[in-house]
Order: structure tokens, then C-alpha cells, then sequence
């Protein structure tokens, strides 16, 4: 009977670039759902302006509201920062890949590091909070 070895490096090798496709997909979602709507509300907000100083008061107001709900979304789904945290991990995988084909570090190492990055960015990635309610106080006893 023989000892199976396994290939780590390989394996670890797939796992990065699998990864790293992970991440670079979500950091051009991410991208284009913020920039999409700061371009909209941007220009929605300047034809509103625009359009207000003609005296057509309705369809300036239609635009002033399609601005705001453009840019509220962007804000409350928290894009930027969300693309951000993707580049940021994208970097590190792609450091960690060039540090394994070079073999300057053995792939034991690495798969440690990538198991610490994975669950940081599980523990970090942006979520706005909900405002929390009040609790109920506590009734007295006597």
C-alpha cells in the first residue's frame, strides 16, 4: 500500500485563481453599481435644475426624485466600500499566487494565510446596520 500524497500547491494553486476570478467579478458589479448611479443622479439632478428654470415644475420634480433615489441606493448598499474590500482581497490572492509560483514560501503557509484572509473578509464585508429598537424596560417588582 502506497501513501497518497497530495499536490498543495496545485490545489492551492486552482483555489487562488478560482478566487481571484470570484473577486474580480464582484469588484466590476461593484463598480459599475456605484459609478451607474452617481452618473444618473448626477445628471438627473442638473436637468432638474435645468428644467425647473423653464417653469416645468412637475417633470423637475420627477428628475430632483430620480437623483435622490439613484444616489440613496449607491449609499445604502454600500458599493464603493464593498468594491474596495474586493480589490483589497483580489491584491492579497494575487500577491499570495505570484509568492507560490515562485516558491518563496511553502504552500502549507499560504493556505493558512488564505484561511485567515477568507474569513476576514467574510467577517469585514460592508453591511449597513439597522437601526436597532428600544428595549422595553424592565418591570419593577416590589
Amino acid at each position: 500500500m502506497g501513501v497518497e500524497t497530495r499536490d498543495t500547491g496545485g490545489i492551492l494553486l486552482q483555489e487562488l485563481d478560482a478566487r481571484i476570478a470570484f473577486h474580480k467579478t464582484w469588484q466590476r458589479i461593484c463598480m459599475l453599481g456605484y459609478t451607474v448611479p452617481a452618473i444618473v443622479g448626477a445628471l438627473a439632478s442638473v436637468l432638474a435644475t435645468g428644467i425647473a428654470a423653464s417653469g416645468r415644475a412637475e417633470t423637475a420634480a420627477i428628475l430632483s426624485a430620480t437623483a435622490t433615489g439613484a444616489l440613496l441606493v449607491e449609499k445604502t448598499l454600500m458599493l464603493r466600500e464593498k468594491w474596495r474590500l474586493h480589490l483589497s482581497v483580489r491584491t492579497t490572492l494575487e500577491m499570495m499566487r505570484v509568492r507560490l509560483g515562485s516558491g518563496t514560501e511553502p504552500a502549507e503557509k499560504l493556505v493558512a494565510e488564505l484561511d485567515a484572509l477568507l474569513r476576514s473578509y467574510a467577517a469585514s464585508l460592508p453591511i449597513a446596520g439597522r437601526a436597532q429598537e428600544a428595549p422595553e424596560p424592565a418591570a419593577q417588582t416590589s
